[in-house]
């Protein structure tokens, strides 16, 4: 019975902790990328993604105070989180490497972008488009990685590539329950990912210069 009562907790603290990891790990990130990477130029792509996982975190926390509270932008965070973040580093990757022309660098940011937009105008997610800034993105890191010796970026396509097919690719992943395991390991995959992510970009310094 005690057994018992103490996984019951642990299945409720889990989500909660993984939000507040999530944020703080995409804080961090944020801070880092633009002190050390972009050198405070805030016109850059992967900006789009540590906010958005950021934002998604935060908003996240609020289910635990009342479910049905900011629950419209909740779900819109977390598909946001799906197709969003990837393709636009993946494009600041293609950028900072210089690996070809501009406009093949913005197609990700495109595909991504095209989407999230469908799924705001549309309210419900198209899985070939998901598939399509996904699958484009994950392959794109993995040989530039390999291409230019940069294997943050190559693990972080397959980080990636892990977290959206074992635990994300499906019609309901948007609504399913947030308080489950799962969503728990979802969102620690994605504080994982923003951590090799930024290591891809070579920050000067890990800690933050303000």
């Amino acid at each position: 019975m005690k057994n018992r009562k103490n996984s019951s907790i642990s299945q409720k603290l889990l989500p909660l902790g993984s939000h507040v990891v999530l944020a703080a790990v995409n804080l961090y990130c944020l801070i880092i990328y633009f002190t050390q990477v972009t050198d405070k130029n805030l016109l850059d792509f992967g900006y789009v993604a540590y906010i958005t996982m950021l934002a998604q975190a935060l908003i996240g926390l609020t289910k635990y105070l009342n479910d049905e509270s900011f629950i419209d932008l909740r779900i819109l965070l977390e598909y946001g989180q799906i197709v969003l973040p990837h393709p636009f580093l993946t494009t600041a990757l293609w950028q900072k490497l210089s690996v070809g022309p501009n406009e093949i660098a913005l197609l990700h940011c495109f595909f991504g972008l095209a989407a999230f937009l469908f799924f705001i105008l549309m309210e419900y997610k198209r899985q070939d488009l998901t598939d399509l800034a996904l699958i484009t993105s994950i392959t794109s890191s993995i040989i530039v990685g390999i291409l230019y010796e940069n294997y943050f970026a190559t693990a972080s396509g397959f980080l990636m590539a892990g977290s959206y097919f074992k635990l994300k690719r499906g019609e309901d992943v948007c609504t399913a329950s947030p308080k489950t395991p799962t969503f728990a390991y979802y969102n620690l995959t994605m504080a994982a990912f923003s951590g090799v992510t930024l290591a891809q970009f070579e920050p000067k310094n890990w800690i933050p210069e303000f």
